[in-house]
């Protein structure tokens, strides 16, 4: 293994001290079996960007194969899976789909064998669940761009258990969740599920600040070019837009991560799309005005005339009606449990004539719960789905509750004067 290092180091270039300087130290930490350190030495050598400039990936993949799947037993092995799932995101020579899911499948059987060999388990021995869980969720990705649906699945599932196994709960680390979501949203976005997509969306990104946060690798960038792909938040809006189920969307309004970290695109129309999207979700879709929702909405189908058909045109524009309801509602003075239809189809756009209705699809979303007047033409309002408020919601739940204090009072002092 050192002799494959010490080799390769012949060839790097003289100008290339600081490559040779690394190479050496791998050689001497190994010799010396100071296993953190080489670790750390090897996050450096896959990750730094000028040492990618002299090592080209297909070197890397040398560099694996030769010398640290050798030592992995020794190794963070989590860490390690980390360093061959970059290297096969990138350009390497030669390296087909189905070649990558090998060499997944080849470290994973290494794994499994050292666990295999492994009889006492009560000795403070971790077994390797988590860089196996890692290495199905990877694979995942792969059997996904070949359409293979039904592997995909079955590899899911086993992740799936494995988290789900109590005697491994203490075990499963925030990194093997991050994969887990990670590829719970590609077969949400392979099969269109835009509620699941959504949801599993804020759960990824609550892991991936959590191992942002703990500083999981000393190279930062390291998170953005492996887990943040091409297309996330343009994806994650559309599945905002097209869920059913999803009517308040604060959650990614005001996450913080969503409004500093720069997402790519495939292309300039797709950044097109994405700005789109934002002035959608963030402005049109609550306001009662329709012409810029509208607008909008024709825009986003000459890139997308498949998935807005005219059956998805009429939903969103239902969905608007729905999301201005629950505003309204949402909004009015918390003394103030009854509405009338035409108090309704005054603050948002809908005719007096399609009230009940837009009221019975709201309680049929368990978006609100109330009790219908048709006589009186007024809704009784019982209770509103709970939200995660914005600034500006907060400041009005605030003015409610202090007006809500000040007519208790009054009421109670009139009925102590009494």
């Amino acid at each position: 293994m050192s002799a494959f290092i010490f080799e390769l180091s012949t060839k790097i270039p003289t100008e290339a001290t600081e490559v040779s300087s690394l190479l050496r130290d791998l050689t001497v930490l190994n010799d010396q079996k100071l296993w953190f350190q080489l670790s750390e030495k090897l996050e450096y050598l896959y990750f730094d960007e000028d040492i990618s400039k002299v090592l080209d990936n297909n070197i890397k993949l040398s560099i694996f194969e030769n010398f640290v799947e050798p030592i992995i037993k020794n190794l963070n092995d989590l860490k390690v899976v980390d360093f061959l799932i970059y290297i096969l995101q990138n350009d390497v020579s030669g390296l087909t789909s189905e070649s990558k899911i090998e060499s997944l499948k080849k470290i994973k059987n290494v794994l499994i064998e050292l666990d295999e060999k492994k009889v006492n388990q009560n000795d403070g021995y971790m077994k390797r669940i988590n860089s196996i869980s890692v290495i199905n969720c990877e694979i995942i990705k792969y059997l996904l761009l070949s359409d293979n649906l039904n592997e995909s699945v079955d590899f899911l599932k086993q992740v799936s258990d494995s988290l789900s196994n109590p005697l491994d709960e203490n075990f499963i680390a925030i990194r093997t969740k991050l994969a887990y979501y990670q590829s719970l949203l590609k077969l949400n976005e392979y099969n269109n599920e835009f509620n699941e997509y959504y949801y599993n969306s804020l759960l990824f990104i609550s892991c991936y600040q959590k191992l942002n946060e703990d500083q999981y690798f000393t190279n930062e960038k390291y998170l953005n070019k492996v887990f943040v792909w091409n297309n996330f938040k343009l994806n994650l809006f559309f599945a905002t837009l097209l869920a059913d189920k999803i009517y308040h969307f604060n959650e990614i309004l005001d996450n913080e991560w969503l409004k500093d970290t720069k997402f790519i695109n495939d292309n300039e129309a797709d950044n097109k799309c994405e700005e789109i999207l934002k002035e959608i979700i963030s402005k049109n879709l609550i306001e009662n005005n329709a012409l810029n929702y509208d607008s909008n909405i024709n825009q986003l189908k000459k890139y997308y005339p498949k998935l807005l058909d005219e059956n998805r045109v009429l939903f969103l524009k239902q969905k608007k009606s729905l999301v201005n309801l629950v505003n309204l509602i949402f909004n009015e003075n918390i003394n103030k449990k009854v509405l009338t239809f035409e108090e309704i189809s005054n603050n948002i756009d809908v005719t007096s004539g399609d009230i009940e209705l837009l009221l019975m699809k709201a309680m049929s979303l368990n978006l609100m719960k109330g009790k219908i007047d048709q006589t009186n033409q007024l809704i009784k309002i019982n209770w509103i789905q709970p939200r995660v408020m914005t600034k500006k919601e907060i400041e009005v739940l605030q003015r409610n509750l202090i007006n809500w204090r000040e007519n208790h009072l009054e009421l109670e002092i009139t009925k102590l004067s009494a």
